[in-house]
C-alpha cells in the first residue's frame, strides 16, 4: 500500500466515518439494511474505526503541522 498524505489519511477515516454513522441509524431507526445483525454490524464498525484510526490515521504531530500551517498563511481578502 502506498504512504498516503495527511488528506488522504483524513479521507479514509472520513468515509468510515460515515459508514459507522448509517449502521448506527440503520439500527436505531430499525430500517433492516444488513438484516437482523444492525446493532453488531455498528459495533464492529467503531471497532474497525478505531483499528483504522491508530495505524492508518494521522498522527498526533501531522495534525499539530497542519494546524501551524493553516495558522501562518494569512486569511484571504
Amino acid at each position: 500500500m502506498s504512504k498516503l498524505s495527511f488528506n488522504g489519511k483524513r479521507v479514509v477515516l472520513g468515509a468510515w466515518l460515515l459508514l459507522c454513522l448509517w449502521l448506527v441509524a440503520n439500527y436505531y431507526l430499525n430500517l433492516g439494511i444488513v438484516g437482523r445483525f444492525g446493532k453488531q454490524a455498528a459495533i464492529l464498525s467503531f471497532v474497525v474505526l478505531a483499528l483504522i484510526q491508530h495505524f492508518v490515521g494521522p498522527s498526533l504531530s501531522e495534525v499539530r503541522e497542519y494546524r501551524e500551517r493553516l495558522r501562518r498563511q494569512e486569511p484571504p481578502n
